[in-house]
Protein backbone atom coordinates (compact mmCIF):
# COMPACT_ATOMS: atom_id res chain seq x y z
CA UNK A 1 0.00 0.00 0.00
CA UNK A 2 1.12 3.79 0.34
CA UNK A 3 3.23 4.83 2.67
CA UNK A 4 3.69 8.06 4.57
CA UNK A 5 7.54 8.26 5.29
CA UNK A 6 9.66 10.95 6.80
CA UNK A 7 12.09 12.51 4.77
CA UNK A 8 15.45 14.58 6.30
CA UNK A 9 15.09 16.87 3.90
CA UNK A 10 11.51 18.10 5.22
CA UNK A 11 10.49 20.21 7.49
CA UNK A 12 8.42 19.71 10.97
CA UNK A 13 5.48 17.93 10.61
CA UNK A 14 6.12 16.59 7.00
CA UNK A 15 6.50 13.63 5.01
CA UNK A 16 6.93 12.14 2.07
CA UNK A 17 4.22 9.81 0.30
CA UNK A 18 5.50 6.96 -1.48
CA UNK A 19 3.08 4.81 -3.76
CA UNK A 20 2.93 1.14 -3.93
CA UNK A 21 3.91 -0.66 -7.37
CA UNK A 22 1.81 0.65 -10.01
CA UNK A 23 1.49 -0.24 -13.80
CA UNK A 24 2.28 3.04 -15.32
CA UNK A 25 0.16 2.17 -18.42
CA UNK A 26 -2.98 0.91 -16.30
CA UNK A 27 -4.63 4.65 -16.13
CA UNK A 28 -7.50 2.20 -14.36
CA UNK A 29 -5.72 0.98 -11.67
CA UNK A 30 -4.11 4.25 -10.77
CA UNK A 31 -6.89 5.97 -10.81
CA UNK A 32 -8.31 3.24 -7.98
CA UNK A 33 -5.24 2.84 -6.36
CA UNK A 34 -5.05 6.79 -5.27
CA UNK A 35 -8.54 7.61 -4.60
CA UNK A 36 -7.60 6.68 -0.80
CA UNK A 37 -5.18 8.72 -0.74
CA UNK A 38 -6.34 11.70 -3.11
CA UNK A 39 -6.81 14.41 -0.02
CA UNK A 40 -2.88 13.28 0.57
CA UNK A 41 -1.73 14.04 -3.06
CA UNK A 42 -4.05 17.37 -3.01
CA UNK A 43 -2.34 18.64 0.18
CA UNK A 44 0.25 21.77 0.63
CA UNK A 45 3.84 21.49 -0.10
CA UNK A 46 6.64 23.76 -0.64
CA UNK A 47 8.68 24.43 -3.47
CA UNK A 48 11.76 21.99 -2.28
CA UNK A 49 9.50 19.38 -3.00
CA UNK A 50 9.74 16.58 -5.89
CA UNK A 51 7.41 14.16 -7.27
CA UNK A 52 9.76 11.35 -8.40
CA UNK A 53 9.27 8.77 -10.52
CA UNK A 54 10.69 4.96 -9.92
CA UNK A 55 10.24 3.16 -13.50
CA UNK A 56 11.12 -0.72 -14.68
CA UNK A 57 10.44 -3.00 -16.98
CA UNK A 58 10.51 -6.63 -16.38
CA UNK A 59 13.21 -8.12 -18.34
CA UNK A 60 15.06 -4.93 -19.00
CA UNK A 61 17.93 -3.63 -17.15
CA UNK A 62 18.30 -0.38 -16.05
CA UNK A 63 21.03 0.77 -17.95
CA UNK A 64 19.29 -0.48 -20.67
CA UNK A 65 15.88 1.81 -19.31
CA UNK A 66 17.94 5.00 -19.17
CA UNK A 67 19.92 4.24 -22.67
CA UNK A 68 16.13 4.48 -23.97
CA UNK A 69 15.86 7.65 -22.62
CA UNK A 70 18.65 9.78 -24.21
CA UNK A 71 15.99 10.89 -26.57
CA UNK A 72 13.51 12.45 -24.23
CA UNK A 73 15.80 13.53 -21.28
CA UNK A 74 16.31 16.85 -22.83
CA UNK A 75 12.52 17.84 -23.51
CA UNK A 76 12.27 16.55 -19.16
CA UNK A 77 15.07 19.12 -18.85
CA UNK A 78 13.33 21.60 -21.11
CA UNK A 79 10.31 21.15 -18.93
CA UNK A 80 11.47 21.22 -14.91
CA UNK A 81 14.12 23.53 -16.07
CA UNK A 82 14.07 25.22 -12.45
CA UNK A 83 15.30 21.77 -11.31
CA UNK A 84 18.16 21.33 -12.82
CA UNK A 85 20.81 22.97 -10.62
CA UNK A 86 18.71 21.82 -7.42
CA UNK A 87 21.07 19.64 -5.38
CA UNK A 88 18.08 16.66 -5.25
CA UNK A 89 17.69 16.72 -8.70
CA UNK A 90 21.08 17.72 -10.48
CA UNK A 91 21.62 17.60 -14.40
CA UNK A 92 24.55 15.08 -15.60
CA UNK A 93 26.21 14.71 -18.73
CA UNK A 94 24.45 11.51 -20.02
CA UNK A 95 27.30 9.14 -19.26
CA UNK A 96 27.77 10.15 -16.08
CA UNK A 97 24.51 8.61 -15.08
CA UNK A 98 25.99 5.40 -15.93
CA UNK A 99 29.45 5.81 -14.65
CA UNK A 100 28.77 7.59 -11.58
CA UNK A 101 25.10 7.03 -10.32
CA UNK A 102 24.27 9.08 -7.67
CA UNK A 103 21.05 9.34 -5.95
CA UNK A 104 20.99 13.00 -6.31
CA UNK A 105 20.91 13.07 -9.93
CA UNK A 106 17.99 13.73 -12.12
CA UNK A 107 18.19 10.02 -13.55
CA UNK A 108 19.22 7.61 -10.76
CA UNK A 109 20.02 4.01 -11.68
CA UNK A 110 18.32 2.93 -8.35
CA UNK A 111 19.02 -0.87 -8.58
CA UNK A 112 19.47 -3.10 -11.26
CA UNK A 113 16.14 -3.01 -12.37
CA UNK A 114 15.05 0.41 -11.88
CA UNK A 115 15.62 4.25 -12.46
CA UNK A 116 14.29 7.21 -10.32
CA UNK A 117 13.77 10.07 -12.17
CA UNK A 118 14.17 12.97 -9.64
CA UNK A 119 13.88 16.16 -12.25
CA UNK A 120 10.26 15.97 -11.63
CA UNK A 121 8.69 19.36 -8.68
CA UNK A 122 6.59 18.73 -6.23
CA UNK A 123 2.82 17.43 -7.60
CA UNK A 124 1.14 19.95 -6.04
CA UNK A 125 -2.41 17.96 -6.91
CA UNK A 126 -3.96 14.65 -8.60
CA UNK A 127 -4.36 16.44 -11.84
CA UNK A 128 -0.56 17.45 -12.21
CA UNK A 129 0.13 13.61 -10.86
CA UNK A 130 -1.72 12.15 -13.49
CA UNK A 131 -0.83 14.66 -16.42
CA UNK A 132 2.52 13.92 -15.68
CA UNK A 133 1.65 10.07 -15.55
CA UNK A 134 0.38 10.86 -19.05
CA UNK A 135 3.18 11.98 -20.44
CA UNK A 136 5.70 9.32 -19.17
CA UNK A 137 3.28 7.39 -20.82
CA UNK A 138 3.85 9.01 -24.05
CA UNK A 139 7.35 9.88 -23.58
CA UNK A 140 7.74 5.67 -22.92
CA UNK A 141 5.96 4.65 -25.64
CA UNK A 142 8.49 6.39 -27.91
CA UNK A 143 11.58 5.27 -26.01
CA UNK A 144 14.81 5.05 -28.28
CA UNK A 145 13.84 7.70 -30.79
CA UNK A 146 16.15 10.31 -30.68
CA UNK A 147 15.59 14.37 -29.46
CA UNK A 148 14.55 15.27 -33.40
CA UNK A 149 11.78 12.83 -33.56
CA UNK A 150 10.82 13.99 -30.32
CA UNK A 151 11.05 17.65 -31.08
CA UNK A 152 8.75 16.60 -34.10
CA UNK A 153 6.01 15.19 -32.39
CA UNK A 154 6.49 18.65 -30.06
CA UNK A 155 5.66 20.65 -32.92
CA UNK A 156 3.01 19.36 -34.51
CA UNK A 157 -0.52 20.27 -33.28
CA UNK A 158 -1.68 16.57 -34.60
CA UNK A 159 0.71 14.72 -32.21
CA UNK A 160 -0.35 12.97 -28.87
CA UNK A 161 2.67 15.00 -27.19
CA UNK A 162 1.75 18.51 -28.59
CA UNK A 163 -2.31 18.28 -27.54
CA UNK A 164 -0.74 16.75 -24.13
CA UNK A 165 1.59 19.49 -23.55
CA UNK A 166 -0.69 22.24 -24.38
CA UNK A 167 -2.97 20.73 -21.77
CA UNK A 168 -0.29 22.89 -19.49
CA UNK A 169 1.47 25.26 -21.94
CA UNK A 170 0.31 27.67 -24.48
CA UNK A 171 1.34 26.94 -27.81
CA UNK A 172 4.74 29.99 -27.97
CA UNK A 173 5.37 27.97 -24.17
CA UNK A 174 5.71 25.00 -26.22
CA UNK A 175 7.76 26.76 -28.95
CA UNK A 176 10.43 28.14 -25.97
CA UNK A 177 10.93 24.52 -24.49
CA UNK A 178 11.65 22.92 -28.42
CA UNK A 179 14.21 25.75 -28.56
CA UNK A 180 15.46 24.64 -24.87
CA UNK A 181 14.89 20.83 -25.11
CA UNK A 182 17.28 21.49 -28.58
CA UNK A 183 20.18 23.34 -26.53
CA UNK A 184 20.05 21.02 -23.86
Amino acid sequence: GWKKESDGSLNDGGYELVSPKLPLLDIARIEKATAPVREYIDASSDASCGGHFNISRKGVTSTDLLKDWKGFAPILYALYETRLTNSYCQAKKWTEYFRYPTKYSAFYIKNSNVVEIRLFSRITNYNTMMWRIKLMQTLLGDAGNNLNQFLLKMSSKESKLYKLLREQYTHERIKDKIRKAALF
